[in-house]
């Protein structure tokens, strides 16, 4: 991870010269900790591609002002938002509550940071906590963060033996950065998928995303930029707002979601019946598999044909339409054929669970009492003394489509 032409300084002596600042990482970096970062949407190469691509990140003019204002221009504080808002994005993705990101090494102090050029920050984020905790968690995490910023990021990793997985990052896959307090140059050579970089310009605060393009689709991006700007809005609109209660999803995503996504309305022939609408496709492709269970399968022919089989029996014990037909087996192939036979047979499905005890006895429309059987043993069509080898297998009864199917 270092860069060819840095000097090798032996680990000992920056031991010995940096001891403070080992005993902080070591404690703060101390147990498991899984790299955080969003999911991608391609399998991640094992070896690294590079940030290839890059988003324009549109944070809304009342966001940037009020972040700006709240944080008193001072780019230290804004960082420290920015930061906080990532994180409390990559926990919503993911659940994880252990996150931690990656930021450069602050330019002011860099001289005396020859060795090191990147620092975690870890935050345990809660569903409890408000934004405003959040906030200040983040702010005293960066503030020692950058007084232990001498010490190697490298060094951690070798000594806490945390291995990076392959094309990764150890620790982190998202880093945060302002273009002024931070180097974009010393991130080069790191292995993350995803860089915020912002900069303070004239009252304005602008961004864009770098990202791997061969883990992530553009609209991933997109949608992700989208969700950390209302996630950046909400922390210092609300700052006494739970983080639990955040809500993710935008306005725009929810007229989406409820309208754009669920508008699945096709035509279809409306005078046809289900019985017709399945024999067509029984006749179109017979030998197609219409049903499985475990190592059972069953064809459109031959379920149509068993199903012919059944319904002609119930039609033979004087059923018509509109007469429930209550069905009381287990989830099987059998109980497809007997609700097809049932629709088949003019009669309308009244189905029975087994948590349904009271309805056990109810009956069969005009062809006897349903049998009542212990809730454990197997129900299927033979156990039930249907033999539909011995049916005739022709389509019997019809129906139209303004009769009832289910009740």
């Amino acid at each position: 991870m270092r860069d060819s032409l840095e000097p090798v300084i032996p680990a000992a002596l920056v031991d010995a010269e940096l001891a403070s600042e080992k005993r902080y990482w070591l404690d703060k970096l101390s147990g498991g900790i899984a790299p955080s970062g969003i999911p991608g949407d391609f399998r991640r190469d094992d070896v690294f591609a590079g940030r290839t691509g890059v988003f324009v990140s549109a944070i809304p003019r009342e966001t940037q002002e009020l972040v700006l204002r709240v944080c008193n221009n001072n780019p230290t504080l804004v960082l420290a938002s920015l930061i906080s808002a990532a994180q409390l994005c990559l926990f919503r993705y993911t659940g994880i509550e252990d996150v931690v990101v990656g930021t450069p090494i602050h330019e002011e102090h860099a001289d005396l940071a020859a060795l090191n050029k990147i620092v975690p920050i870890r935050t345990e984020v809660a569903g409890a906590m408000s934004f405003k905790e959040l906030l200040l968690s983040v702010k005293n995490s960066l503030s020692e963060a950058y007084a232990n910023q001498k010490y190697p990021f490298e060094r951690i990793i070798e000594i806490l033996s945390i291995a990076a997985p392959p094309g990764q990052c150890p620790l982190f896959n998202l880093v945060v950065l302002i273009d002024g307090i931070n180097n974009r140059a010393n991130i080069r050579h790191l292995r993350h998928d995803l860089t915020l970089a912002f900069n303070i310009d004239a009252g304005r605060l602008s961004g864009e995303i770098e990202y791997n393009e061969r883990l992530f689709r553009p609209e991933t991006i997109e949608a992700f930029a989208g969700h950390y700007a209302g996630i950046l809005g909400a922390m210092f609109e609300s700052p006494d707002g739970k983080v639990e209660e955040l809500d993710l999803v935008s306005d725009d995503e929810r007229i989406r979601l409820i309208h754009d996504f669920n508008s699945t309305r096709v035509p279809y022939p409306r005078t046809k019946t289900v019985r017709e609408l399945f024999e067509e496709q029984a006749a179109r492709s017979p030998m197609s598999v219409a049903v499985s269970l475990d190592d059972e399968h069953v064809t459109y022919e031959a379920l149509n044909a068993r199903a012919n089989q059944l319904a002609n029996y119930l039609a033979r014990a004087g059923v018509g339409p509109d007469v429930p037909a209550a069905l009381f087996l287990e989830r099987s192939i059998d109980l497809v054929i007997a609700m097809l036979a049932v629709v088949k047979a003019g009669e309308s499905i009244a189905s029975i669970s087994n948590g349904q005890a009271r309805l056990r006895d109810l009956h069969f429309g005009q062809h006897g009492e349903a049998e009542r059987r212990d809730g454990q043993s197997r129900r299927t069509l033979q156990s039930h003394g249907l033999d539909a080898a011995r049916l005739p297998a022709y389509s019997a009864g019809s129906r139209a489509a303004e009769d009832a199917v289910y009740v």
